[in-house]
């Protein structure tokens, strides 16, 4: 989403001045980054390469963004009560990560410039994104399959396990099992963590500011202001 050209960069400048530069609200009492918002919608204009008011994909855009990070805030409050934390080394090996994909610390450095991000604000946004992994895994852990559940998953993905040598031949049932279930696992999982995420939604306390109530926003979360 990196390389757009000076249209495709005013045109997003020019919509984040729409909105007020302060916090966008807050869930159960946790402030939503405005930092973060406005980090998406710039990286999203990028692609769309269409940011304006009206424009139904930008609008679906903005929609979304607040959509997500009131789901991030609803993730790491329940981490919380897990007692689920992500460590700053597991944060740092993130950023580190990071740097090496964009090309070392002088692009990384252009990176946080162009998206008015410090390095603190950037940690704190992979924090949250690594919290929603960290909770994940919870949901998963104590998932259990059956031999039936494995035979059956490799039946109708047999021609998928390939070996790591390359070799030509299938991996067996019994060699395929490990990847299989947590294949298994991890696909349950989502599943869980959405189902819990859509009930959590329909009881949090979500304010937002009005400037930031788009598309089914508004008729979702009705306690807002």
């Amino acid at each position: 989403m990196f390389g757009c050209n000076r249209q495709q960069q005013n045109q997003s400048n020019s919509q984040s001045k729409n909105v007020p530069t302060q916090e966008i609200g807050t869930v159960n009492g946790q402030v939503l980054s405005f930092k973060a918002y406005e980090w998406k919608l710039k990286s999203g204009c990028e692609a769309l390469g269409d940011c304006k008011e009206g424009n139904k994909e930008f609008e679906e855009l903005r929609e979304g963004i607040v959509s997500n990070l009131i789901d991030n805030a609803l993730i790491v409050e329940e981490a919380k009560k897990r007692n689920l934390t992500v460590t700053p080394e597991v944060i740092t090996k993130a950023v580190n990560k990071e740097i090496k994909t964009m090309g070392g610390d002088v692009p990384y450095s252009e990176f946080l410039k162009k998206y008015n991000l410090t390095a603190d604000e950037h940690r704190e946004i992979l924090k949250a994104t690594l919290t929603e992994k960290v909770l994940l895994e919870n949901f998963g852990k104590d998932l259990i399959f059956t031999d039936q559940e494995t035979e059956a998953y490799y039946k109708e993905h047999k021609d998928e396990f390939n070996p790591p040598d390359e070799s030509g031949k299938k991996l067996t049932l019994v060699q395929a099992t490990p990847q299989i279930v947590e294949m298994l696992r991890t696909g349950k999982a989502k599943e869980m963590m959405s189902s819990w995420l859509n009930e959590t939604r329909k009881k949090a306390v979500v304010k937002l500011n009005e400037a930031y109530r788009f598309g089914k926003l508004k008729t979702e979360f009705p306690n807002t202001n």
